[in-house]
């Protein structure tokens, strides 16, 4: 009696494993880079809409704490 082994596939080329490994790392930083700027334009907007409130709020809060309140 004959037996067919089922065919194994080839073992995965070390070249590309590398490659496969180096491209996951880019895309991580990619991906982190890219959070990292969205991060700071929000802040930068928040930091800016912050001064603004702040400047248009100033002279009401000094006058609150001029009058004592």
């Amino acid at each position: 009696m004959t037996s067919i082994a089922p065919a194994r596939a080839p073992a995965p080329s070390p070249w590309l494993h590398r490659l496969a490994v180096r491209s996951r790392g880019a895309e991580a930083w990619l991906l982190t880079d890219s959070v990292a700027a969205i991060g700071f334009a929000a802040g930068v907007a928040g930091a800016v809409s912050h001064a603004d409130n702040l400047a248009a709020t100033a002279p009401w809060l000094a006058l609150a704490l001029a009058a004592g309140l």
